[in-house]
C-alpha cells in the first residue's frame, strides 16, 4: 500500500472511530472472533466501564450461550461470501450475567486489508416485553372470540376483514385465510345490496350503532338469514378505525315466522270466522272470514268484548269459570248472531279452550260458519216437500175426479144420445116429447159438471171453440155459491152484447173458480166477490198490448187486498201468501198460463185491506153460425163410406153404431184394439175412417190408428174421448190436425164430425 492510500484510510479511520464514539446507538467493531472496538452506547448496554475491558477480547464474551455459535456462524458465512441476514435479533450478554434482548444491524468492513464488522445495535427488551404483553392480550382475546356462539368480524373502514372468529367461519365456510384481507361485503353480499352496506358504513363513521336482518351468501353459493349488530370500533383515542359485527345465524327462526305468516294467511283467507278471545272474552284473533261474516274489521274487533259484535248467544257464561267448556273439551252448536249492519245470521260454531305454555287456560278459539243459507234451503226444501205432497194430494183427487167424470161421460153419451134419438123419431106434438126433452137437457146439466170436474182434474183436451162468456159465467153460478160460502155475496154483472171469444171452455171455467177460490180465502170475514163482463173498445186506456178488440172478464172481491212486493210475484209457480199446507202456489200460474195461451192478458190491481181485482183481457172471435136445430125434426148429415168403429163401452158403442147407420154408413164395430185390426184385415175393400176412444184397455187409440195406417193407407182417424192422460199429447192439447170430439155429444154432432172427417 502507498502512503498517499494508506494516509487516506487512517484518515478515514480516524473520522469512523469519532463517529463510531459520538453515537448515541451501541456500536460495536469485532474481527469475527475478537473485539476491536465499543463505543461508550455499547459499554452502558451491557456494563462496562471502560473498552479496553473488552477490547482483544473474544466476541463471544457480550454473546449470551444460545445465540453464541449462531452469531460467530453468521461472520464466517459472511467472510466466506454466502448471503445472510444483516439485521439479527439475539440475547447479549451483560457483565453482570444479566440478558439483555438486541437488535443488530451489521456491516462488513475491510481495514489495513483486515475484516472489520461493525455492528449497531438497540435495546429490544421492552419492545419484547410489549410484544409479548400484546401476545398474551391478543390470545386472551382470541379466547374471548373464539369462545363466542357469535360470528364475530371485524373489519376497517373499507370493510376489509381484519379479525373473524371460528363461528363466523362455520357460519360461511370460509377458511380465514380465504377472508382476511378481502372485502366482507364482496365475499357475503349479491352486488344489488353493496349500496345498502355503503349507506351502513357511512352510518358507522358517524357513531351510529345499528341491528338488522338480511341474508349472506356461504361459500358453497347458498345463503342464509342473519341478523346483524354492526357497532363503531374506536382506536384508544376514540378515533373510528372500522366496525364491529356480531352475527347470528336466524334461519330457523325466519322459517319458523314464514310458516307462522303462511298459516296465518291460510286463516285469513279460510270463509269459516275464526275468532280468539281471552279469559275475558275480549277478542284476541279476528280473520277475514269474521270481518265478511259480521262485518267489523279486523282493528275494530281486535280487544272489544266479543258480545258486543257478534250481538247474539255465545256458548260460554259471563265467568270464565262458568262455561260451559269446563265439563267438555269442544262445544258444538247453532246460535243466532247479528252482523254490524244489523241484519240476523244463522251460525254452526265449533268452541275450545285455548291453554297457554304451561297448560293453563287463556281463553277460547271459535271455529264459525254461516248457515243461513242452509237453513233457508233446507226451509224451501220442506215447503217444496209440503207443496209435492199436497200436489200429489190434489192429482189424487183429480185423477179420482177424473175417473168419475169419464165414465159418466160415457153414460151422458148414451143418455143424451138416446134422448135426441127419440126427438128425431117423435112428432112434434107428441105428449112423451117434453119428457124426453127434460131428459136432454138434465143429461146436458150433467155434461156440463162432468166437464168442470174434468177441469179441476186437468185432463180434459184442450179444444178451443166460440165461447159466450156470459154463458160460461151464468152456467157456474151454483158451483161458486156453493164454493164460496154463504158469507160471501156473488154478484154477476153482464153486458148483453158481450162479443164472443175463442178459447177452451173447460180451461176458462178452471180460471174462474182458481181466482174465485183466492178470493174466498182472502175475505175470512164474509164480502162481496164480483164478476163482470164487458166489450172494450180498441186502443183504450189500461189496456195490455197485444189483444185486439178484448173483452173484459174481470174478478173483484172485497178481501184484504196485496202489497206491491205480493203482487210482483203473484204469478210465479209455487208462491204463495196461504198458511203452509193450505195451498200449493200452483192456482194463480195456471190461470196466468192459461190465459197467454189462449192469446190474451192478465192483469192484477190490488191495494192492502180495499180488496184485489183480476182483469182478464181476451181476444174477440168470429161468430161461427150453425146449421143445427135445437128443437124440431132435423136431419144427420149422411153418407156410404166404411166406418171403423172402436169403443170399449158397450152402452156408447151401441149408440154411435146406431147414429152412423141411420146416416148411412157402413159400421164395423170392435170393443178393443186388437179386435178392431182382425177385423180390418179380415175386411174386403177399403176403410174410409177410425172412429175410437183414445184410451182403451190394452192398445189405447193412437197405437191402433198407427197400425191400420199401415194396413189401410188412406183411412182417416177421428179420436174419441171423455178425457186424456196420453202422453203422446204434448201439454194437454192434441196434435196439430189430429180430429178429436169430446164426450158426451150429440147425435148430431156425431154426425156432422164424421162427416167433415171424412170429407177433409
Amino acid at each position: 500500500m502507498n502512503r498517499s492510500v494508506e494516509r487516506a484510510f487512517t484518515l478515514e479511520l480516524k473520522q469512523t472511530t469519532q463517529h463510531i464514539h459520538s453515537s448515541l446507538d451501541a456500536i460495536l467493531v469485532d474481527s469475527g472472533e475478537t473485539i476491536v472496538e465499543a463505543n461508550q452506547a455499547f459499554l452502558d448496554l451491557h456494563g462496562y466501564y471502560r473498552a479496553a475491558d473488552l477490547e482483544g477480547k473474544p466476541l463471544e464474551l457480550v454473546v449470551a450461550d444460545e445465540d453464541k455459535e449462531r452469531i460467530l456462524s453468521v461472520r464466517r458465512r459472511w467472510l466466506r461470501g454466502e448471503p445472510v441476514p444483516s439485521i439479527l435479533e439475539f440475547r447479549g450478554l451483560r457483565k453482570d450475567g444479566m440478558l439483555v434482548d438486541v437488535e443488530a444491524f451489521v456491516t462488513l468492513m475491510h481495514a489495513g486489508g483486515q475484516p472489520r464488522f461493525v455492528t449497531l445495535l438497540r435495546d429490544v427488551g421492552l419492545k419484547k416485553l410489549t410484544e409479548r404483553a400484546l401476545l398474551d392480550s391478543e390470545a386472551r382475546l382470541r379466547t374471548v372470540v373464539e369462545s363466542l356462539g357469535e360470528g364475530l368480524l371485524i373489519t376497517d373502514l373499507d370493510d376489509v376483514v381484519q379479525i373473524v372468529n371460528a363461528r363466523m367461519l362455520a357460519l360461511t365456510g370460509f377458511s380465514e385465510e380465504e377472508m382476511k384481507g378481502q372485502r366482507a361485503y364482496e365475499l357475503l353480499l349479491p352486488p344489488s345490496d353493496w349500496g345498502h352496506v355503503l349507506s351502513r358504513h357511512e352510518r358507522r363513521t358517524q357513531g351510529i350503532t345499528e341491528r338488522f336482518e338480511t341474508q349472506l351468501f356461504r361459500k358453497d353459493g347458498s345463503t342464509f338469514w342473519a341478523e346483524i349488530k354492526a357497532s363503531p370500533l374506536c382506536d384508544p383515542a376514540g378515533i373510528i378505525i372500522g366496525t364491529l359485527s356480531v352475527t347470528n345465524d336466524i334461519s330457523a327462526r325466519k322459517q319458523d315466522e314464514e310458516r307462522l305468516k303462511f298459516q296465518a294467511e291460510v286463516l285469513s283467507q279460510v270463509t269459516e270466522a275464526i275468532i280468539a278471545v281471552d279469559n275475558d272474552l275480549a277478542v284476541t284473533y279476528w280473520n277475514h272470514g269474521a270481518e265478511e261474516l259480521y262485518g267489523f274489521r279486523f282493528y275494530e274487533a281486535l280487544n272489544r268484548p266479543v258480545r258486543e259484535l257478534i250481538r247474539g248467544d255465545w256458548p260460554m257464561a259471563n265467568s270464565p269459570k262458568e262455561t260451559v267448556l269446563d265439563s267438555m273439551n269442544v262445544w258444538r252448536g247453532e246460535a243466532a248472531h247479528r252482523r254490524k249492519n244489523g241484519d240476523d245470521v244463522i251460525v254452526e260454531a265449533a268452541v275450545r279452550r285455548l291453554n297457554d305454555a304451561s297448560g293453563q287456560a287463556c281463553g277460547y278459539l271459535a271455529v264459525i260458519r254461516d248457515i243461513s243459507e242452509r237453513r233457508r234451503a233446507e226451509a224451501t226444501l220442506r215447503q217444496k216437500e209440503e207443496e209435492l205432497r199436497q200436489a200429489l194430494k190434489m192429482e189424487a183427487v183429480g185423477k179420482l175426479a177424473g175417473g168419475v167424470a169419464h165414465d159418466f161421460n160415457n153414460l151422458l153419451t148414451a143418455i143424451g144420445g138416446y134422448s135426441e134419438m127419440m126427438l128425431l123419431s117423435l112428432n112434434p106434438k107428441d105428449p112423451m116429447r117434453s119428457d124426453v126433452e127434460e131428459i136432454k137437457r138434465a143429461s146436458r146439466r150433467a155434461a156440463d159438471l162432468t166437464r168442470q170436474l174434468l177441469a179441476f182434474s186437468r185432463k180434459q183436451v184442450l179444444q178451443p171453440q166460440v165461447l159466450d162468456l156470459n154463458a160460461v159465467v151464468l152456467g157456474m153460478d151454483k158451483m161458486l155459491r156453493r164454493l164460496i160460502g154463504a158469507d160471501v155475496e156473488l154478484v154477476t154483472v153482464l153486458e148483453p152484447s158481450l162479443a164472443p171469444v175463442r178459447a177452451d171452455r173447460s180451461q176458462i171455467e178452471q180460471v174462474i173458480l182458481n181466482l174465485a177460490v183466492n178470493a174466498r180465502d182472502a175475505m175470512t170475514r164474509g164480502g162481496k166477490l164480483t164478476l163482470k163482463t164487458t166489450n172494450i173498445e180498441a186502443g183504450a186506456p189500461g189496456v195490455p198490448a197485444g189483444v185486439s178488440r178484448p173483452v173484459l172478464l174481470a174478478v173483484s172481491d172485497t178481501g184484504c187486498g196485496m202489497d206491491a212486493e205480493t203482487q210482483a210475484r203473484i204469478f210465479e209457480p209455487f208462491f204463495t201468501t196461504k198458511q203452509q199446507g193450505k195451498g200449493t202456489g200452483l192456482g194463480l200460474s195456471t190461470v196466468y198460463g192459461v190465459i197467454e195461451q189462449s192469446g190474451g192478458r192478465i192483469v192484477v190491481e190490488s191495494e192492502l185491506l180495499h180488496g184485489t181485482t183480476f182483469r182478464i183481457y181476451l181476444p174477440q172471435a168470429e161468430v161461427e153460425h150453425s146449421a143445427a136445430a135445437e128443437h124440431g125434426q132435423m136431419d144427420l148429415p149422411i153418407g156410404t163410406e166404411t166406418v171403423l168403429l172402436v169403443e170399449d163401452e158397450s152402452i156408447v158403442r151401441n149408440l154411435v153404431h146406431q147414429v152412423l147407420e141411420r146416416s148411412g154408413y157402413k159400421v164395423l164395430e170392435a170393443q178393443h184394439g186388437a179386435e178392431a185390426l182382425r177385423i180390418a184385415l179380415q175386411h174386403e175393400g177399403p176403410i174410409d175412417l177410425l172412429l175410437t176412444d183414445l184410451v182403451m184397455p190394452l192398445m189405447g187409440g193412437k197405437d191402433l190408428a198407427k197400425r191400420l195406417h199401415g194396413m189401410q193407407k188412406a183411412i182417416k182417424v177421428l179420436y174419441m174421448s171423455g178425457y186424456t192422460d196420453d202422453s203422446a199429447i204434448h201439454q194437454g192439447a192434441l196434435e196439430p190436425g189430429t180430429d178429436f170430439i169430446q164426450k158426451p155429444f150429440t147425435p148430431d154432432a156425431l154426425s156432422r164430425k164424421v162427416r167433415s172427417v171424412i170429407d177433409s
